[in-house]
């Protein structure tokens, strides 16, 4: 499974929980916490400037160590304190470094588990607690509620659009997909429009 650029190597459970909810952030924690600057040429990663107490962006050459600790040091204790050794950072210093890492790695994610029959009461509940803000369009919470259950394509509505472009019949709008797809299911394509 993949965290945006981290990769996680898990075995196949029955009792897996999907996150419908929340995977952009879920994705962009793991990049930011797990992955750091490792694959990314440029070097570009979140850092924490121990002497501002704020967060930046850039490279190593722009967010200099010591004073700048990448966050993909911090979850690890033993790779913060080999990180702090490296640049032997003063006392007040690693006071902050220490304190982070215990922040990040004692934060309790806030979560929901929602276990239902029926797939509307689960639409229900996401379409109104995202209804702040810009809402999101029926394509969006359809990828949500079943895209992430495959690995395999065709599993979000844009796979099956691509998909369908390669065969000849052109390019099919999402919204269009998604009423199709509602149609073969015997559930009215027009409810779902926005």
């Amino acid at each position: 499974m993949h965290f945006g650029r981290f990769t996680v190597i898990a075995e196949a459970r029955s009792d897996a929980l999907w996150v419908v909810d929340g995977q952009q952030r879920l994705t962009t924690l793991a990049d930011v916490l797990l992955v750091g600057s490792g694959p990314d040429p440029s070097g570009r990663s979140i850092r924490f400037d121990l002497e501002g107490k704020v967060f930046g962006y850039g490279t190593p050459a722009q967010k200099a160590a010591p004073r700048w600790l990448p966050l993909s040091e911090v979850p690890d204790s033993v790779r913060l304190l080999t990180w702090a050794n490296r640049y032997r950072l003063s006392d007040l210093a690693l006071h902050g470094a220490l304190e982070l890492g215990k922040r990040i790695r004692e934060y309790q994610v806030p979560a929901y588990i929602v276990e239902a029959e029926d797939e509307g009461v689960l639409r229900q509940i996401f379409e109104r607690s995202n209804s702040s803000g810009k809402a999101l369009t029926a394509a969006e919470i359809f990828n949500a509620l079943h895209g992430a259950q495959s690995l395999e394509k065709p599993s979000t509505l844009r796979d099956i659009a691509d998909d369908l472009e390669g065969m000849g019949f052109g390019r099919i709008p999402e919204k269009i997909v998604l009423r199709a797809l509602l149609a073969v299911r015997r559930k009215d394509p027009g409810r779902d429009e926005k």
